[in-house]
């Protein structure tokens, strides 16, 4: 059991951040985190950008509390996944809605992303979330592994699987040119 003077004294030691310093913080994270949700949303760029802005505005909304912890990165990522989600869940009800009423006209129907994002979209959402955590963002397997709410081990042995199977489905490339 923890006595009260130990957690006062490392929380003491966490960095204190104010109302100023989310401004800052802000302007550090935000590009980011957007880019690590585009790749978890398989090249919506608006829809991260907004999932973001909303997460950074609940992170202003509880700075004192936010601003305290270990990776505030980390706390805001999960939640601009977590409003990415919700907006997946009710899509498919719009989309089940749409298919009891028939198809829909040539113009309406959704542009097929292009390039590497196909590829992207065939690894689980999981995958594509710790991979651009990882090498978007810029996050330790550590703060990965905070973010995505799991074990350290278990981000590890994510991130690994996801390696794996990108280099199954990207194109074969020259000698000397594959990381």
């Amino acid at each position: 059991m923890h006595d009260r003077t130990e957690f006062s004294r490392s929380r003491a030691q966490s960095p204190i951040r104010t109302q100023d310093t989310f401004a800052d913080w802000y302007q550090t994270v935000r590009e980011p985190l957007v880019r690590a949700l585009v790749v978890r949303c398989a090249g919506d760029t608006e829809l991260a950008a907004d999932s973001v802005d909303e997460a950074l505005v609940r992170a202003l909304e509880r700075w004192n509390r936010v601003g305290q912890m270990d990776s505030p990165e980390a706390w805001t990522y999960r939640v601009a996944s977590n409003l990415v989600s919700r907006h997946y869940r009710r899509r498919g009800g719009e989309k089940r809605a749409l298919a009891r009423r028939g198809p829909l006209p040539d113009h309406v129907a959704p542009a097929e992303p292009d390039g590497f994002w196909p590829i992207v979209a065939q690894l689980k959402p999981r995958e594509r979330e710790a991979l651009a955590l990882r090498y978007v963002v810029g996050f330790s397997e550590a703060e990965v592994a905070r973010a995505l709410d799991m074990a350290p081990g278990s981000a590890s042995a994510l991130l690994s699987r996801a390696r794996a199977r990108l280099r199954e489905l990207l194109p074969d490339q020259p000698e000397g040119t594959a990381s």
